[in-house]
């Protein structure tokens, strides 16, 4: 079949034996939409397509998170996480400086390990952590009243209280020497006086009321807390590990392994930086110091300092030997036993 042709008259009065061709109206619009196809589909793709690829996307995602728990975590998973983070804020005060490199006599000690940091974290979220759920019942069911998003903040803004931070720490405390610490067994009670002796004797062991314990209770009572203390040892045992990378605890940190959550994060970073200042003064640094740290307990920020400042503190000039002239051993317990050759002998015994 031919090419259909329409002849029309030149505009201006031309002759119409000079024709001027044109394309039948439905060959036009075809011609227009194949020249611009590829604005369609752009146009396509970003109005219409793309929001449905989008969609579809997010539906996936959300449906994986589903699966995950992402998007369901539990109050006690909340809870975890934000212990953690708690708790890591003030490990990193002490960490971040460190050199990722320190000669094979200069290990770190553990507290200032982000290889120790993260086997703590490991005890305290398995161990610890799980333990002060039925503790903290009463902020779980005010977490519950909150939009599923807002309990992390809810949570948060409780922690920023004083009465959280209060509630929190007496949660950590009696939940670490409940899974980490050794408890004493009570006394055994003393069997009752008979006969004359019973009229004369002066106990003060209670024999009645809320303190008192048969030989029965006191045998059920002392196999409880063996067993219990048996557990606790097992438990802190993970700590105790020795290391490549660090100087690792022993069994008398116990108390400081669980203080670690108690620190003052920022009064701690300001003692760090107050004496990293007084050793980069350069002059009279001892005097400086002394009258900085004046009753105040600043023995952590001291070790941190000079794990971080190794040269000129341990290393290079030794400053720590002109800062320690006036202190023994017993006044910084922790310098004093990780770099002890700074002291004087009289801080020994």
């Amino acid at each position: 079949m031919g090419e259909h042709l329409v002849y029309t008259e030149r505009v201006g009065g031309s002759s119409p034996s000079s024709p001027t061709i044109f394309k039948r109206p439905d060959d036009e619009f075809r011609q227009a939409f194949f020249h611009e196809k590829k604005h369609f589909i752009t146009l396509l793709l970003f109005h219409f397509i793309q929001p449905v690829l989008i969609l579809i996307r997010c539906f996936k995602r959300a449906k994986q998170d589903l699966l995950e728990g992402k998007l369901d975590k539990s109050n006690e998973e909340i809870f975890a996480d934000e212990m953690w983070q708690w708790i890591h804020k003030r490990l990193l005060v002490l960490i971040n400086g460190i050199p990722k490199t320190l000669p094979e006599e200069r290990k770190p000690p553990f507290v200032l390990s982000k290889d120790f940091a993260a086997l703590y974290e490991a005890v305290a979220r398995k161990i610890v952590i799980p333990n002060m759920s039925d503790r903290m019942r009463a902020v779980y069911h005010r977490m519950d009243d909150q939009e599923p998003e807002e309990r992390a903040n809810f949570l948060r803004a409780f922690l920023d209280t004083d009465n959280g931070r209060t509630h929190l720490w007496e949660s950590w405390k009696s939940s670490w020497d409940d899974t980490m610490a050794q408890k004493a067994i009570p006394p055994k009670p003393k069997p009752k006086p008979k006969g004359l002796k019973a009229m004369f004797k002066s106990d003060d062991t209670p024999k009645f009321g809320p303190g008192a314990m048969s030989e029965e209770q006191w045998r059920k009572k002392a196999t409880q807390i063996k067993a219990k203390n048996k557990a606790s040892a097992q438990n802190f045992a993970h700590l105790l590990k020795p290391s490549n990378d660090y100087i690792a605890p022993t069994a008398d940190d116990n108390i400081l392994l669980r203080n670690f959550f108690g620190i003052n994060a920022n009064a701690l970073n300001k003692q760090i930086t107050a004496i990293r200042q007084i050793v980069n003064q350069g002059n009279n640094v001892g005097r400086t110091f002394d009258t900085y740290q004046n009753a105040k307990d600043v023995d952590l920020a001291l070790l941190a300092n000079c794990y971080k400042l190794t040269d000129p503190l341990i290393e290079g000039d030794k400053i720590l030997k002109h800062l320690m002239l006036a202190h023994s051993k017993s006044d910084y317990p922790l310098t004093g036993r990780f770099l002890s050759e700074f002291f004087k002998d009289r801080g020994a015994e």
